[in-house]
């Protein structure tokens, strides 16, 4: 991870009661809005790296539509979800791909971008669609349903 020249990062000791070690962040100068704002930054990213490491992230998408569906096909994800051809996407380094059923797909990995971001690949080809509750959910989304036009 990249990191300006003003953020400092240290490993503190061991702490005897908890076993425990503890990183602390800091940085030159507080009062200064750019540094205050990458120290929160930093702080985050490496919060996230570290529960990556220890616990992993895992997300669940479900697929809802008539015909929406997932598989693997040639080492890369096939989608079909309503389009005349299957989309193709190659699944990047790190995240691991399970289909326990054809319309849930559980992305796995250690980096938390990673994860999200692959995720947000695959909703960007069917977004949810308020009116008939159909398309690509990440996670535990849901979208609240809107009535029809009436006359």
């Amino acid at each position: 991870m990249p990191m300006h020249p003003f953020v400092q990062v240290a490993v503190d000791p061991i702490d005897a009661a908890s076993l425990k070690r503890t990183l602390s962040v800091t940085v030159d100068s507080p009062e200064d809005r750019k540094q205050r704002a990458m120290w929160g930054t930093t702080r985050a990213l490496l919060e996230n790296m570290v529960e990556g490491v220890t616990e992993g992230y895992t997300l669940p998408i479900r697929f809802e539509g008539v015909g929406y569906r997932a598989l693997f096909e040639e080492g890369k994800l096939s989608l079909k979800l309503g389009y005349s051809h299957p989309i193709l996407l190659d699944i990047p380094e790190g995240v691991e791909v399970t289909i326990p059923v054809p319309t849930r797909v559980i992305l796995q990995g250690n980096d938390k971008a990673k994860v999200t971001g692959f995720a947000a690949d695959i909703r960007r080809w069917r977004k949810p669609e308020p009116y008939n509750q159909k398309g690509v959910f990440v996670g535990d989304e849901t979208i609240k349903k809107k009535e029809g036009k009436k006359r």
